[in-house]
C-alpha cells in the first residue's frame, strides 16, 4: 500500500454517485464494465473484483455520501471510492470460520497498488486501488 495521487496523465472515465444499497456494488460494477473498454479478460474480471470490493466497503463501513471514479491511461486502471469516515479500511487476517472480512484482503492481494488518501477539506478519505492493464 502506497499514498500516492494519481496521475496528471490520467483520463476520468467514470464519475458517480453511490447510494446506500444492497443492490450498489453491483450497480458500480457494471457501469465501471459498461466504461472499461478493451482490456484482456482477466483483467477485466481482477478489475470488476477490485470495483466491487472497494465499493462494498464503503457501504458497509464507510459514511455516505459515497462517490466513485474510475481513470485510466496508457499504462493502468485507478479505481477511487470516497466516503466521508475517517476510519481506514483493515487488512485483516480473518479465521476460516468468520463469514467477513477478506475484501481488503483480496484487493491487496489483487491490485498492483492501493492506498488511502484523507480528504484534506474535511471528514473523509478516498480508497484507490490501480491495476496495470
Amino acid at each position: 500500500m502506497t499514498d500516492q495521487g494519481r496521475s496528471r496523465t490520467d483520463t476520468l472515465v467514470l464519475d458517480m454517485p453511490l447510494r446506500v444499497h444492497p443492490r450498489t456494488p453491483t450497480d458500480a460494477r457494471h457501469a465501471a464494465d459498461e466504461v472499461l473498454g478493451s482490456v484482456a479478460s482477466s483483467t477485466r474480471q481482477c478489475f470488476l473484483l477490485l470495483v466491487t470490493e472497494l465499493v462494498t466497503n464503503a457501504v458497509v463501513h464507510g459514511r455516505p455520501p459515497f462517490s466513485m471514479r474510475m481513470l485510466e491511461n496508457h499504462e493502468r486502471l485507478r479505481i477511487e471510492v470516497a466516503d466521508t469516515a475517517a476510519r481506514h479500511p483493515v487488512v485483516r487476517d480473518p479465521e476460516p470460520h468468520e463469514p467477513t472480512g477478506r475484501g481488503m484482503v483480496l484487493v491487496a492481494a489483487m491490485a498492483d497498488d492501493w492506498g488511502v488518501q484523507d480528504v484534506p477539506t474535511g471528514p473523509g478519505k478516498v480508497v484507490w486501488a490501480e491495476l496495470r492493464r
